[in-house]
């Protein structure tokens, strides 16, 4: 139903659906969800699924840890060969779930997953051509706990690729640092990033691309859009867009379009929460196999982009081919992740020099830690002591600030009043980029 909500106004002129439910089994537990559901749980099982295969072309790791101590994986999916340090590598980065509650997208970086780890002459020549970078849920977080858009202290973190801190985006820190190392290897081009969303408002998949002063750049970002709509009938060039828009500055786009390499094509790709229109003009609601399907046409464009020319694949052929090291490859890719890590300890080093405190070398760590600098986290399921642990980290992050002279934001300064429970619908007036989700009705954010 429609209308108005007489305690919190007219919901800025937004259509609200309201509706009763009884709770009559009270030692069950009800979810609610906004599209499929896409849990940290479904990530983890796929991952155990694809390494108890032992192929010899699938590699997970941890890039980080999230703030509540929850993994960040990374993927690696590409042929052995392409994984030797001093091999040249065109690397294609995708990522995915920044926003918690687009469960969609995570079907869609699924089905590119599958298809490119499949028996097929065509997934590899994918793989012998290129390595992809996936990180298929860059707010754990967030995912955890139902949010929608949101992280657990409150952050869009797709506002916040310009400037992330350490301490209050630690996966948007990591993977930026990643990305930015990979720019600079000149053993290394990195073709695409592409982060995937869904929307709530358009139909059918889209692209957002940017818009830059050099001509051949942007004409040449056009072509894979181009290309994804010859085969997805879902995908629609009308909705695709490039822009540069100042409200999406902060966003992974806009960003790494802004500072990566000439080369690099930067995209958002989009999917509808609720429908597409075929060629024939019907309305198709989305499915779970409609979404992993888009994800596997996405895959097949990049066939086309790079005109591939798939070869056929002996059956006799083992999945992990003989003389093949795989632990010795995985070492190779775990140097990366702590080439990162080393850098956010140098970068953390050098804050606390210039702020005058003193670390002792003693006891500091001999190798980078798989995390942030949070020692004394609390269990996730604590909601009085995590409640704390947020309000340190934020007055960690205005002493960060201030040393930068930057002042704190009221976003980030900002301190919820009550513990935190289970999802709440948000109320009018919650102001944008901070999610309801875990917070009261008494928290002056949403009033």
């Amino acid at each position: 139903s429609s209308g108005i909500n007489a305690e919190y106004g007219d919901h800025r002129k937004n259509y609200v659906m309201s509706f009763a439910f009884q709770f009559d089994l009270e030692n069950d537990v009800y979810e609610f969800a906004y599209c499929f559901p896409y849990p940290n749980k479904r990530l983890a099982n796929w991952i155990s699924k694809q390494e108890n295969r032992n192929v010899d072309y699938f590699y997970s790791d941890v890039l980080c840890e999230t703030v509540q101590q929850r993994n960040l994986d990374i993927i690696t999916i590409t042929s052995p060969e392409n994984i030797q340090p001093q091999k040249h590598k065109r690397v294609i980065f995708i990522t995915a779930r920044v926003h918690p509650g687009e469960s969609p997208a995570s079907y869609v970086c699924e089905g590119l997953m599958e298809y490119l780890l499949g028996d097929t002459p065509e997934a590899k020549a994918l793989r012998d051509h290129n390595v992809f970078k996936f990180i298929p849920m860059l707010n754990p977080d967030g995912v955890a706990l139902g949010n929608y858009r949101c992280s657990l202290m409150g952050f869009d973190l797709n506002r916040h690729w310009t400037d992330p801190s350490r301490w209050a985006h630690p996966t948007l820190e990591a993977t930026k640092a990643l990305l930015l190392e990979y720019n600079d290897n000149s053993c290394v081009d990195l073709d695409f990033y592409i982060d995937i969303h869904a929307h709530s408002t358009l139909m059918n998949g889209f692209m957002y691309g940017n818009v830059y002063d050099d001509s051949d750049r942007f004409e040449r970002q056009a072509v894979f859009p181009k290309l994804l709509c010859n085969n997805a009938e879902d995908f629609s060039l009308a909705f695709t867009s490039f822009n540069k828009d100042a409200v999406k500055a902060g966003t992974g786009r806009r960003f790494l379009g802004s500072c990566l390499s000439p080369r690099s094509n930067c995209y958002t790709l989009e999917v509808s929460f609720y429908s597409y229109t075929n060629q024939n003009s019907q309305v198709i609601p989305y499915s779970v196999d409609g979404y992993i399907e888009l994800g596997r046409n996405v895959a097949k464009t990049f066939l086309n982009y790079y005109q591939l020319t798939p070869q056929a694949i002996l059956p006799s052929v083992p999945a992990t081919a003989p003389g093949v090291n795989k632990t010795k490859l995985k070492a190779h890719l775990r140097d990366e992740v702590l080439m990162v890590h080393r850098q956010r300890a140098n970068s953390n080093k050098a804050s606390q020099l210039s702020s005058g405190e003193q670390t002792s070398s003693k006891n500091a760590p001999t190798e980078p830690i798989y995390k942030p600098a949070y020692y004394d986290a609390p269990n996730s399921n604590s909601t009085t002591s995590l409640q704390s642990y947020i309000k340190q980290l934020r007055s960690k992050m205005a002493r960060e600030m201030s040393q930068k002279q930057v002042p704190p934001t009221k976003e980030m300064m900002s301190t919820p009043n009550s513990t935190i429970r289970r999802r709440r619908d948000a109320p009018n007036g919650c102001r944008p980029g901070l999610s309801s989700a875990s917070y009261e009705d008494d928290d002056p954010r949403c009033k």
